[in-house]
């Protein structure tokens, strides 16, 4: 762990490589919108952030802080059709 000044983000390095991937989630959210609207999208755009796999642990940030993985729009469906494909 390193001290770093406050609200100097080139000092912490990891909070700016979220912010880095965080301002292209969220672009891409908002896209042509207007960016006031941003705080539309903003909880979609951290989710995303907190269910995408990290390279190095292999495991999402949603499983490191709460021990399970997180449920996603589409899990129920998958276990449908995987279900229906073992019968």
């Amino acid at each position: 762990h390193t001290l770093t000044s406050a609200y100097h983000q080139r000092s912490d390095s990891v909070i700016e490589k979220f912010n880095r991937l965080f301002d292209g989630m969220s672009a891409k959210y908002v896209g042509d919108n207007d960016i006031n609207k941003l705080d539309e999208y903003i909880d979609r755009a951290l989710f995303a952030c907190r269910v995408r796999q990290h390279h190095a642990t292999g495991k999402t940030p949603f499983y490191t802080v709460s021990g399970i993985e997180a449920k996603l729009p589409g899990d129920e469906l998958i276990t449908i059709i995987n279900d229906d494909e073992e019968n």
